[in-house]
Formats: structure tokens, C-alpha cells, sequence
């Protein structure tokens, strides 16, 4: 079995330590759930086994993500292991930036904070003392239908003016 190098995790400019690291597995980046995902996140639940899997929901702000575990890594608390997860997958689809050093092995995650919605009301201004010009609506022609084409005698209309 080889041995995965070991990525350094920096979340919004600081240094993530856990006593298992994220490691680099076949190009892609694992963490433990428990410290790294949990910075990117704001909560995590659990949404328990089933079958021979484990799902657990992340959700940051109004993003959410949901991740199936399957196999002998869902079994992972029972044997005392920690469940990894690919941690830039995850911070990308929460909306975070992801940014990975490939000589220095290090993966940079900046999060976003979720922009805050807030109504500005417009401004009512009162109109200038004085005469205002208006306009009055104008009486509209009826419509004349137009016949394009070559006639035909049993559809061509015939225009009757009164």
C-alpha cells in the first residue's frame, strides 16, 4: 500500500492542524470531516446510516451539500477511523475559493461571508412648483386589417368603411 503525502490546509489565512491531516489521494484532496470541513462549514448534520452507507449534509448560508459515504468507509466510526471527505469539492460547492500549490503541497481556502440582503426604499422627490405639462391620451385608430399575398376569393376580407 503506498503511503499518501500529507497536503497543509490554510482556511481564511490560517493554518488547520488535526491529529489526522488532510492527505493527497490519487490527485484529489481528502480531509477528515472533523476540524477542515467543519471551518468551511456551518453545520453539519448527520443524516445517519442506511444500508451500507452514511449521508451527512453540510450547509453554509443558503448553500447546502450533501455527501453519500458508502462502502467500508461508512463503517468508519465503528472502527474508529475518521470518514474523509474530497475537502476542495466540498469548500467549491459551498462557494468558497479553492486554490491548491502543488510544489509546496499546500491547499488555500478563502471563504466568502454570504452578502446580506437588505431593501433600500426608493426616494420620493415632490415635483417642482409650476405649470405641469400632461399629456393627454390621444383616441386611437381602429385597426385596418392588411391583406399580403396573392388574394384569394374565398379568403381575401373585404374592408367596409361606415
Amino acid at each position: 500500500m503506498l503511503a499518501c503525502p500529507l497536503v497543509t490546509v490554510v482556511i481564511d489565512g490560517r493554518r488547520v492542524d488535526a491529529s489526522e491531516g488532510a492527505r493527497l489521494d490519487r490527485g484529489v484532496v481528502v480531509a477528515p470531516l472533523d476540524p477542515f470541513v467543519r471551518d468551511v462549514a456551518e453545520r453539519i448534520t448527520d443524516d445517519g446510516p442506511a444500508g451500507l452507507g452514511r449521508g451527512y449534509t453540510i450547509v453554509r448560508g443558503s448553500r447546502s451539500v450533501s455527501v453519500w459515504i458508502a462502502g467500508p468507509a461508512a463503517r468508519d466510526d465503528v472502527t474508529s477511523k475518521t470518514t474523509v471527505v474530497p475537502l476542495a469539492a466540498i469548500a467549491r460547492a459551498l462557494g468558497a475559493s479553492v486554490d491548491y500549490d502543488a510544489r509546496s503541497r499546500t491547499i488555500v481556502i478563502v471563504t466568502t461571508p454570504e452578502p446580506l440582503v437588505t431593501m433600500t426604499p426608493f426616494a420620493t422627490y415632490a415635483p417642482p412648483p409650476g405649470p405641469h405639462v400632461t399629456f393627454a391620451p390621444k383616441e386611437t385608430p381602429s385597426p385596418v386589417p392588411t391583406v399580403t399575398g396573392i388574394p384569394h376569393p374565398r379568403r381575401t376580407p373585404i374592408v367596409v368603411r361606415s
